[in-house]
């Protein structure tokens, strides 16, 4: 059996949820208006425009070093 690779959103959710953040938190912090994007990335939309790859590494690290 294959294993899954983590996409950027489960990565994202997976650290989201790791420490207790909900979207809204996590969209807070990374400035963005609409916490319904980290949704979006988290579910695969492809059409969602993510406007900076470092905005999502921003959150990432963000999330992991427990900056609140």
């Amino acid at each position: 059996m294959r294993k899954k690779i983590p996409t950027v959103g489960d990565l994202l959710r997976h650290d989201r949820l790791s420490n207790g953040l909900t979207q809204a938190e996590l969209a807070e912090r990374i400035g963005l208006r609409q916490p319904s994007s980290i949704a979006q990335w988290e579910n695969g939309y492809p059409s969602i425009v993510m406007p900076d790859p470092n905005l999502i590494h921003q959150g990432r690290h963000q999330v992991r070093n427990g900056r609140r």
